[in-house]
């Protein structure tokens, strides 16, 4: 085992994830964890770790034995290192993520037990969709809105109508699908809506293109009191609609599964209606300790 620094950063960065390798690279000592195992001269695994803001928890961010050095007790043994490190940086509470994948995971799982670390729950899925395929689904045109709703294109609210929604004692939505976060993305303004009720704003969905043939679905609210009407599939299959007519062929959504975030009726609907459509599915995992 060895620390990952300046001298030999260049031979086990591959080792993980693209967006975590400025991070390798640029490692502050009080904050990341980076330790690496190699086999007779060759590098043979990485674990990439680091302190979360509060410094209460540490988080794994990458966890990689080489195909060739697998099985051998490399990956329960780079895990074992992170936690101590993390540990005498006081943090109290560690935890792992991992993206689903059939060649590696049973053996994560394993190594995960076998240290003590938690079951891994199921944390979100994201699936890529074929729009045009789900298009030709008789659900996205049955919806009709009673005459006391509509549906405004996001550009054509009322600037009066976003002020009230603002105001402290309005505000009847969680922060995290707040529509008014700073995203580097903008709102597709075609492709996103807001939903009125008696000319008053009560649910939203915000799209934002990712690429030129993928759409994201970043967010789908409807006022909790309103939530077993039926409206936010309303609003979707508008948003679905809008999206044929720009011919963009492929959407993203992401479903929360841990239990702080879970809407039970999104994934049985996403599950039923939106998941037979999937072209690509991933699989995001938890494990804590």
């Amino acid at each position: 085992m060895q620390n990952v620094d300046q001298s030999n950063v260049n031979l086990y960065e591959k080792f993980t994830f693209p967006r975590f390798r400025d991070l390798l690279r640029e490692q502050n000592g009080a904050s990341t964890v980076a330790g690496a195992v190699s086999c007779f001269g060759e590098p043979a695994g990485l674990v990439l770790a680091g302190v979360m803001e509060g410094g209460q928890t540490g988080k794994i961010h990458s966890l990689f034995v080489t195909p060739r050095f697998r099985g051998l007790g490399y990956g329960g043994e780079l895990l074992g290192y992170a936690g101590e490190r993390l540990r005498e940086r006081g943090c109290a509470r560690l935890e792992l993520s991992f993206i689903e994948d059939h060649s590696w995971s049973p053996a994560m799982k394993k190594i995960l037990g076998r240290c003590g670390w938690s079951e891994p729950q199921l944390d979100r899925e994201i699936n890529k969709i074929d729009v045009f395929a789900l298009a030709k689904e008789g659900w996205l045109r049955k919806y009709h809105l009673p005459p006391d709703y509509a549906i405004v294109p996001w550009p054509a609210i009322a600037p009066a109508k976003l002020e009230a929604l603002k105001a402290p004692e309005n505000k009847w939505y969680p922060g995290f699908v707040s529509p008014f976060k700073e995203q580097p993305l903008s709102p597709h303004s075609s492709i996103s809506f807001w939903l009125c009720r008696r000319e008053e704003i009560v649910g939203w969905v915000i799209t934002r293109l990712t690429a030129s043939d993928t759409l994201y679905y970043d967010i789908l609210f409807v006022r909790e009191d309103l939530q077993s009407t039926g409206r936010g599939v309303q609003l979707l299959a508008e948003a679905l609609k809008a999206q044929v007519r720009e011919r963009i062929p492929f959407g993203t959504h992401m479903v929360l599964h841990s239990d702080n975030y879970a809407n039970p009726p999104l994934i049985r609907f996403t599950q039923r209606r939106l998941k037979p459509f999937a072209v690509q599915t991933e699989r995001h995992w938890n494990s804590y300790k």
